[in-house]
């Protein structure tokens, strides 16, 4: 009645930049949700690109294009410090996916048997590793399913794999080699991966030393 209106956060802070770059500052800090990001974004506020790139040799073209490429390099970084890149954890079962999920997610989300096939869905959840947010899922173990509903979990962990910026393939190197590895292999083949061999405190064997 007095003339108030709804606004989001984002609208408010934006009103208040001076520049564009600043504006994409505040509204990024908005959703900074580790104390990195706030402090890099902070620091972006402060003037540190624009001071960086008033800084540049412009009259050395070479040495523009080279510090240009550097600070087109770190881009990826900025950005994942307040759009978290996802990761899927995927491999066979009994490797300690889910194990590993508790441990990141600092609480225990998924349950741990011994039992195989335990994880039947993808669960996901927002984790900060050296302060980078990181949106962390844990898929079903990938062997022969045993059910139609196991065979459709194996499926959703083979789509989160695909859609993730990250596979971390996590295997028990104190058994024998896991079949389905080459089909496992295969379809993350050209997709960013991180190879974890577990349990590395059991005696390993030959085919995990040459992962």
């Amino acid at each position: 009645a007095r003339g108030a209106r709804e606004a989001d956060a984002e609208a408010v802070v934006a009103r208040e930049a001076e520049s564009v770059l600043e504006a994409e500052a505040r509204a990024a800090l908005v959703k900074a949700p580790t104390r990195l990001g706030a402090e890099v974004l902070l620091w972006q506020l402060g003037g540190a690109l624009a001071r960086a790139l008033e800084g540049l040799p412009w009259d050395q073209p070479r040495r523009v294009a080279s510090e240009l490429s550097a600070l087109a390099a770190s881009a990826s970084f900025g950005r994942a410090l307040w759009q978290p890149p996802s990761v899927a954890l995927v491999g066979p079962t009994n490797a300690g996916k889910s194990t590993l999920f508790n441990a990141l997610a600092r609480e225990d989300r998924m349950i741990v048997s011994p039992e195989p096939g335990t994880t039947r869905d993808a669960v996901r959840a927002e984790v900060a590793i050296r302060g980078i947010p990181v949106w962390l899922t844990d898929t079903a173990g990938e062997r022969e399913p045993a059910s139609a509903i196991e065979e459709e979990a194996i499926e959703r962990a083979a789509r989160a794999a695909a859609e993730a910026d990250l596979a971390v393939v996590v295997l028990d190197g104190s058994e024998a080699e896991p079949k389905g590895l080459e089909r496992l292999r295969d379809a993350l083949a050209g997709r960013p991966r991180l190879v974890v061999v577990n349990k590395a405190d059991l005696p390993l064997r030959d085919w995990a030393r040459t992962m």
